[in-house]
């Protein structure tokens, strides 16, 4: 079996029929052809019914049956689109083609075998066989829907002379025009005639070849001296090809073998003659403008500007040119309004209250430039002082021209006008909101509440509004500590790096006039020239509040928690872009007040604590100390000030209140603290005699989360903090005035006294510390949690 082998036909006409172009296939030992077979006339025939035997035995010869009107009983429609397919695909030497001429005659009459596979898909066994190739079998089963397709469409009707020859005169350089093919049968062919012009390309007055849907360009000869009108003629003569009838040639061998389809009887073809008389048209052209403002806001200072490029008004004819090919130079005229609080509305005219800023601009398009594809620049000449929106209007009219040549172009009277209000024509300049700021309190216990009050004003023009409100501006409050007096800036110093103190972080409240005699102050950077270097106060912010303005009314923040660390705290008010909503993100200008502003500023301070011991005492005897406390008091509910006091006794020279030391605390009774005044310790029994320092803390504790820190630890030693004990002083001794033994019982009384008061000196004396022994001292006990801590509760 050979498989896609191509098979050529002999040039003299066979007794038989042989195998033509295509591709082979043996079915029953007979070789078929997907393809044609050569008739007798050297036609190029086509098998009819598939499935029966191959008409090319040897022994068959080949028998010409004659032009059929009627075959099996297709009918007349049927066999003039056998005869289309036979005549106009058929008559080939390219075995894909063939292939698909006979795929299609197939696939419209499959035989009884074939029936459940009539479409001859790139599955079926015969077709998978005669063409292996996958890809030569997608070739001719594309070919063959599309012949399937045109044979579907075909009438053997002959067609009508129709059509009609386009005539559009290029309005851009006026004399050139096109001329267009419509409407014509598609097998139609035919020669153009100009009257009074030629072929642009070639310059021929006659353009044969045409067909339906050609476009030939010309170009006018003459034209008159007016810029508006032109005059064209043009002819045409068609005809169309004969077309195949109803009627098919039918070849015949064995009567178990095929019949086999070639071309049959075709009718002539049409002549008809399509013209477009002299044609005169108007070449008047709509210019408008497209416009846009370079920049939808507006800075202070900077003048209002637009941006203009010219376009045509829809169903326009294009832009007029003259036979140099420039471009008719035209003028449009734009004016500027404003301001308005609101965003204008959109209307045909501008409203009978719209203020004109300026005078009207006049920009006119270039002349060797596409006026449709150049922006030009509009300065309105007026600087942006007042906020508010900023609208323009421009437009195109007639009486406006400033080159006679575009009088001439345009129709008398016309006028373009796009609308006021327009998005892309409004511009906006920033309201200028200002504000004053006043907190209500100047110094606060830290962990104490502040409120701070806003009292916008305006500044450059009034403010923005939306359906006839203002518009709601976010006001961003930022809170800044430092240990030291912030010195007022337009900006917030840098923030420094280390440990943040804020209303939930660590940090230490102590006082540093106040801290205990084991802490040990940083030391100071040192330059190379031995100086200390001036460091800036560390600058730590704490929280960020966020209000909101609808007008001039002040406002007055919620309560804002402080840190429970003792320093300052300042309030900077800002308006920024990103913290308003996005439909109104930016109408607003971007400000802030200035950074330590004295009204914005409240000191956290903790209050002062001073204390008055017992001077001496004699023992055994009682004796305590007193504290007087004046400042701040915290007016927090959770936050509570406990005031603990400590008794050392010495046992050397020097003070040291080491724990051994310790011989009175209070720490498992704090005293509470919630007023200024006096607070005495409880009263301690002094049973030795000695040297007693006393110590007093003052700490804050939360009394909701257990934190706090403490806040004040006295010294120890101070003068004011040392009570004294001493022994009672001693009996006066009795005269003896004889030996007898009861006359000295009062002095051995005496005597035994004294040994008694020796005895207790001499247990009485003080340690001093080795050489190198570090002293120690018991700071406060009071039960808070963790490291010392500032917090907000």
């Amino acid at each position: 079996m050979l498989l896609g082998t191509l098979i050529m036909p002999t040039a003299s006409a066979q007794a038989v029929l042989q195998p033509g172009p295509g591709y082979s296939l043996t079915v029953y030992n007979n070789l078929t052809m997907f393809g044609g077979y050569v008739a007798p006339d050297g036609s190029i025939a086509y098998c009819l019914e598939w499935g029966k035997y191959a008409p090319t035995e040897a022994s068959w010869p080949t028998v010409d049956a004659g032009v059929l009107a009627d075959y099996n009983a297709w009918g007349a429609a049927e066999l003039a689109r056998i005869n289309f397919i036979v005549s106009t695909w058929g008559q080939t030497q390219d075995p894909v083609q063939a292939a698909a001429t006979a795929l299609s005659i197939w696939t419209r009459h499959p035989s009884s075998a074939t029936a459940s596979v009539p479409d001859y898909s790139d599955g079926h066994w015969a077709l998978a066989e005669a063409i292996p190739d996958p890809a030569v079998r997608g070739q001719v089963i594309a070919l063959k829907d599309q012949i399937l397709a045109a044979a579907n469409a075909y009438n053997p009707t002959p067609v009508a002379g129709v059509g009609e020859l386009g005539l559009t005169l290029d309005r851009q350089i006026a004399e050139r025009g096109i001329v267009s093919v419509r409407g014509v049968p598609e097998d139609a062919t035919g020669t153009l005639a100009f009257t009074g012009a030629s072929a642009s390309d070639t310059g021929a007055r006659m353009v044969s070849g045409v067909r339906n849907g050609s476009v030939v360009n010309f170009t006018m000869h003459e034209a008159d001296n007016k810029l508006n009108s032109l005059q064209v003629g043009i002819s045409g003569v068609f005809s169309t090809p004969d077309r195949p009838s109803s009627e098919i040639r039918v070849w015949r061998t064995a009567q178990n073998a095929q019949d086999v389809a070639s071309p049959g009887p075709k009718h002539p073809g049409t002549r008809f003659e399509l013209t477009n008389a002299a044609t005169r048209e108007g070449l008047y052209f709509e210019p408008t403008v497209v416009t846009q403002v370079p920049s939808e806001r507006v800075e202070r200072g900077t003048t209002f500007s637009d941006t203009v490029k010219f376009s045509l008004a829809e169903g326009s004819r294009p832009w007029r040119r003259l036979v140099s090919g420039e471009y008719i130079p035209v003028t449009a005229v734009c004016r500027a309004y404003g301001p308005t609080l609101e965003r204008p509305a959109v209307s045909a005219l501008p409203p009978d209250d719209a203020v004109p800023i300026g005078q009207p601009i006049s920009v006119t398009s270039a002349s060797h430039l596409d006026p449709t594809t150049q922006w030009l620049p509009v300065d309105f000449g007026v600087a942006a002082e007042q906020a508010g929106y900023y609208t323009y209007v421009c437009s195109v009219d007639a009486a406006e021209q400033a080159d006679e040549r575009a009088v001439q172009a345009i129709q008398p009277n016309y006028h373009y006008q796009h609308e006021y209000g327009l998005a892309a024509e409004t511009q906006f300049t920033r309201s200028q909101i200002r504000f004053r700021t006043q907190l209500d309190e100047a110094s606060v216990a830290p962990g104490d509440a502040v409120q701070d009050t806003i009292t916008p004003f305006l500044e450059g023009g009034g403010w923005v509004e939306r359906d006839g409100e203002p518009v709601p501006v976010v006001l961003r409050g930022t809170r800044y500590f430092s240990e030291t007096e912030p010195v007022r800036s337009p900006v917030a110093p840098a923030v420094r790096e280390g440990p943040s103190v804020t209303e939930e972080s660590t940090a230490t409240g102590a006082d540093p006039a106040h801290t205990s005699d084991d802490s040990t102050p940083p030391e100071p950077s040192i330059t190379d020239e031995g100086t200390p270097v001036s460091e800036e106060p560390r600058v730590t912010v704490i929280g960020e509040t966020l209000i909101e303005l609808h007008g001039l009314e002040a406002v007055t923040t919620e309560a804002l928690q402080t840190p429970t660390t003792a320093g300052w705290l300042t309030f900077q008010w800002c308006v920024y872009d990103e913290d308003q909503p996005d439909h109104l993100a930016g109408l607003v200008e971007e400000w802030c007040d200035d950074y330590g502003v004295p009204e914005e500023t409240v000191q956290l301070r903790w209050p002062t604590v001073t204390t008055e011991a017992s001077p001496t005492v004699v023992v055994p005897g009682d004796g305590g100390d007193s504290a007087a406390v004046v400042g701040e008091i915290p007016t927090h509910p959770d936050t509570e000030l406990l005031l603990t006091f400590e008794l050392f006794r010495a046992s050397g020279e020097q003070p040291t209140c080491a724990a051994e030391e310790r011989v009175f605390d209070t720490s498992d009774r704090p005293i509470r603290v919630d007023r200024e005044g006096n607070f005495s310790s409880p009263s301690y029994r002094y049973e030795k005699a000695g040297t007693y320092y006393w110590v007093e803390t003052l700490a804050w504790q939360n009394s909701a989360t257990g934190e706090g820190d403490i806040i004040h630890v006295g010294a120890c030693g101070l003068p004011n903090e040392t009570t004294v004990a001493t022994l009672p002083p001693p009996e006066t001794p009795l005269t003896v005035t004889g030996l007898a033994l009861g006359g000295m019982t009062p002095w051995l009384g005496s005597l035994g006294t004294a040994c008694l008061a020796l005895g207790s000196l001499l247990t009485d004396k003080r340690h001093k510390p080795g050489r190198g022994q570090k002293r120690k001292r018991v700071g406060w006990r009071a039960p808070i949690s963790g490291r010392r801590r500032a917090v907000i509760a």
